[in-house]
């Protein structure tokens, strides 16, 4: 009995629609892989394989510590500060390829400052500030819903009984 387990659907089956769906897209699938293993397209991937792969990220380097960019007059003012920033760039690479040691002097630290310490002192105040008043909102509305822990360990709360079910008068 085992022996005559039938392996192939019936043709009926075979015939309907969705199978006839599923016959193309295999067939499809499978002829695509076949175009793809022949030795005519072999070729074709040999020549993708001169593509040199640096894995370092150094010749983007410029791009990460000059931040925000814009292409083919995009955005005409980011194109003009990036082009400032750009030439300050160059500089400070021609001075330290001049200099061996790598000190970073005030004039640099200046030129790379976008605020002024006195501009972040007077930031970090009004956001302190700021911040301080939420909190205390915060804390005088939970003091104020809490209870002091003496009265709370002192009175007594009883518990309400859970209401029965009554039955309705007929």
């Amino acid at each position: 009995m085992a022996g005559n387990y039938q392996n192939e659907l019936s043709s009926n089956l075979m015939r309907m629609k969705f199978m006839q769906r599923n016959n193309k897209r295999s067939d499809i699938a499978e002829d695509t892989n076949n175009t793809l293993n022949t030795s005519q397209n072999y070729g074709a991937f040999q020549i993708s394989k001169n593509i040199v792969m640096i894995p370092s990220y150094v010749p983007c380097k410029p791009l990460f510590e000059l931040g925000r960019m814009s292409f083919r007059n995009f955005n005409p003012e980011i194109e003009k500060l990036y082009n400032e920033q750009y030439t300050i760039y160059e500089q400070s690479l021609a001075k330290n390829s001049e200099n061996t040691t790598t000190t970073t002097t005030e004039t640099d630290l200046s030129a790379e400052k976008d605020i002024s310490d006195e501009e972040l002192a007077r930031r970090y105040n009004t956001l302190v500030d700021s911040i301080g008043k939420k909190l205390k909102k915060k804390r005088s509305s939970s003091h104020m819903n809490q209870a002091s822990p003496m009265q709370s360990s002192t009175s007594f709360q009883p518990f309400k009984k859970k209401k029965k079910f009554l039955k309705p008068n007929v």
